[in-house]
């Protein structure tokens, strides 16, 4: 199986990976192979990825981290099948090897929506019906968030407002395209909007005119793809709000200026370790084509400790 990210060396799937894969029931020659393509890579280097993954044999898939939009634009024609989910958000997060044929599948809007129930109480989005979700960066985590709210099968059980915001128009213009259409097909109730900033002082003025109990995201990739923050140390989080920080490793500013505002603000404060649990699990299940009972699910989160 391949990890196609940006630094896959130093993730720690590398250390779960033998315990997953045996929990799975799977052989024990299993292999996880990091492939590092940096942020803006060409359309070419896109495509001979795609390619040595259909034509090596042995591979079974890939999981998909910082290049899904990419990934999808340069590579499309190369794919048998692509999901209706990765069709309709123009991205690829995983990706399975059946016999010289690629499937594309995006998994992320269901995993972002399980590992938010794990920090945001069931039922806050309808007993605070004014509050709102502040993404930061969007692209494909920031896209499958706001796909994952629009599929929620309670249409109350969302905020009234999904604002997404990000330094490229065409990924602002994408995702809010993408989102409203769910929204639109599914019938719920919240609003979707777009912004460019340039600055991290862009984003403390979106944060602090947020209203109580909303959500703020980083899903920019700064703090661990990147440095930075896409705020700065003098940012107001909404009051009894939620914080979360979509990088579970790296510097991650964005974490600590949350932190430092946990107790004022009364802010409940989250990082992206059980995104990052529970996004793997699905996958590999998914490109190994495991059936995954969710008692089998929470087994298998629940087995896997943070370091």
């Amino acid at each position: 199986m391949w990890f196609i990210g940006v630094t896959t060396g130093a993730s720690l799937s590398h250390r779960f990976f033998p315990n997953w894969t045996r929990a799975l029931g799977l052989a024990a020659d299993c292999r996880l192979v990091g492939i590092d393509l940096p942020l803006g890579a060409s359309s070419e280097d896109y495509r001979q990825v795609i390619k040595d993954l259909r034509d090596l044999p042995g591979v079974q898939g890939a999981l998909i981290t910082s290049h899904k939009i990419s990934l999808m634009d340069a590579s499309r024609d190369l794919f048998d099948q692509v999901d209706e989910t990765s069709a309709q958000a123009g991205e690829v997060g995983c990706i399975t090897a059946r016999g010289g044929r690629l499937t594309a599948l995006a998994l992320d809007p269901m995993t972002s929506s399980f590992a938010m129930d794990q920090f945001v109480p069931s039922g806050h989005w309808a007993e605070h019906p004014g509050s709102r979700v502040l993404c930061l960066g969007a692209g494909g985590a920031g896209t499958a968030i706001g796909l994952g709210l629009a599929a929620r099968a309670t249409s109350t059980d969302v905020p009234s407002q999904f604002l997404i915001v990000d330094r490229d128009q065409s990924r602002v213009d994408h995702a809010v395209r993408v989102i409203r259409e769910a929204v639109r097909i599914r019938g719920c109730r919240m609003t979707v909007h777009g912004r460019v900033t340039s600055e991290p002082g862009d984003g403390d003025a979106l944060v602090s005119a947020l209203p109580p109990h909303s959500l703020v995201i980083n899903a920019t990739g700064m703090g661990k793809d990147t440095a930075g923050s896409p705020v700065t140390g003098t940012v107001q989080f909404p009051d009894q709000g939620f914080a979360w920080e979509l990088n579970y490793r790296g510097e991650r500013l964005f974490l600590h200026y949350a932190e430092e505002c946990r107790q004022s603000r009364g802010l409940v404060v989250a990082d992206g370790w059980d995104y990052f649990v529970v996004s793997w699990i699905e996958h590999l299940a998914r490109i190994y084509g495991v059936p995954l009972t969710p008692d089998h699910r929470r087994e298998l989160i629940a087995g896997t400790t943070r370091p």
